[in-house]
């Protein structure tokens, strides 16, 4: 997926990042060296969720009867926004940043340095949720392993998540009472 793609499925909220993003190029080409501690801090986050979506895959893969479809979408939400948050600071795309706007700071770029600092809060965020996520998870597996009942998942839906029983129940309830009420009304 280039970064192109990955930025027209940009929400509001993405866009308005990216354009705050922007708003620091000069600063940061004046004196890079003030922004290392946030891009360290970014990074180090980033590197967190990377590895707890890598754990929540591998226990989705390797304890299949454990995860519910509410965890399964929990996990691409997460993935998704981990893809998003680090092709900010990854993608260095030619065709918006030219050689000369790049001021390399380590492997980093103005472009990825003025996201990492917008995006901080935002990828702690989501370090914090995939621990949450992992914690939940392991704990399901483990109920399992020694043949306890499982609680329901304490992982929140994501946003956007279809609750397709609540959808059905709804839907039945729907069609039942105009059905009732073709019926009376015949």
């Amino acid at each position: 997926m280039t970064w192109e793609q990955i930025q027209a499925e940009w929400s509001a909220g993405w866009r308005s990042l990216a354009q705050q993003s922007e708003a620091l190029f000069d600063d940061i080409q004046a004196a890079p060296q003030r922004f290392e501690a946030p891009v360290r801090r970014f990074l180090g986050h980033l590197g967190r969720a990377r590895f707890g979506l890598r754990s929540l895959r591998r226990l989705a893969q390797e304890h299949p009867q454990v995860v519910t479809p509410e965890q399964r979408a929990w996990i691409q939400a997460l993935d998704q926004r981990y893809n998003e948050l680090a092709a900010g600071v990854y993608a260095q795309p030619e065709s918006t940043f030219g050689a000369a706007h790049v001021v390399v700071v380590g492997v980093v770029g103005v472009a990825a340095i003025a996201w990492a600092v917008v995006a901080e809060g935002y990828v702690e965020n989501l370090a914090q949720q995939t621990a949450l996520a992992e914690a939940d998870l392991q704990a399901r597996v483990q109920a399992s392993e020694q043949g306890r009942t499982l609680q329901p998942a304490t992982v929140p839906p994501p946003k956007g998540a279809i609750p397709w029983g609540q959808v059905a129940l709804g839907l039945g309830v729907s069609l039942g009472l105009g059905g009732l009420a073709w019926a009376v009304l015949k």
